[in-house]
């Protein structure tokens, strides 16, 4: 399997809302990792261990598969021609300038050129 055709989806809120209302503090607190970790898998920005995924299935008394589930993402592109998405760095042009800069006490002249 390539990892970039599958990700992993998940449904910890809709489950957390199940259970009595628990919150992202209290599932933490039930595995052992912080409200931040619980956030990041909840929302998809980072896969949790297998260990950290048996545990969270076990909090809600359900099957890991119950609760994580793959993502075809070569299904997405294809059946509706979603471009993936890369971060990448903006780079700012900068333009150059004829003469030389000087700065004097936080403010900047421009020396002209001859």
């Amino acid at each position: 399997m390539d990892a970039d055709i599958y990700s992993l989806g998940n449904r910890i809120k809709e489950f957390r809302q199940k259970h009595e209302g628990l919150t992202q503090k209290k599932l933490a607190e039930e595995v052992g990792v912080s409200k931040l970790t619980i956030h990041l898998v909840e929302n998809r920005r980072v896969v949790p261990s297998a260990l950290l995924a048996f545990k969270i299935a076990k909090v809600f008394r359900k099957k890991v598969s119950d609760v994580f589930y793959l993502i075809d993402n070569q299904l997405l592109l294809d059946g509706k021609k979603i471009k993936k998405r890369k971060k990448k760095a903006k780079k700012k042009k900068v333009k150059k300038k004829k003469g030389k800069v000087k700065r004097k006490k936080g403010k900047v002249k421009k020396k002209k050129r001859k």
